[in-house]
């Protein structure tokens, strides 16, 4: 009888850490994805402010 109640604890707790590594997964993925996107929205606008100044500099 202790057994099996011992048995029944220890399968939640496998669920959770299972479902907190599926997390924390999604959140290392979704955080790479955020800082690639900061990354590249941050080159974008460099790009675009060169360019600007590129065309201010030609334009008499």
């Amino acid at each position: 009888m202790g057994w099996g109640k011992k048995r029944n604890l220890d399968m939640p707790v496998e669920a959770l850490i299972r479902v907190k590594n599926r997390r924390r997964t999604i959140a290392l993925a979704s955080g790479i994805g955020l800082g690639i996107g900061t990354v590249l929205l941050g080159i974008a606008t460099i790009w675009v402010l060169s360019a600007q100044a590129l065309f201010q500099v030609m334009m008499p």
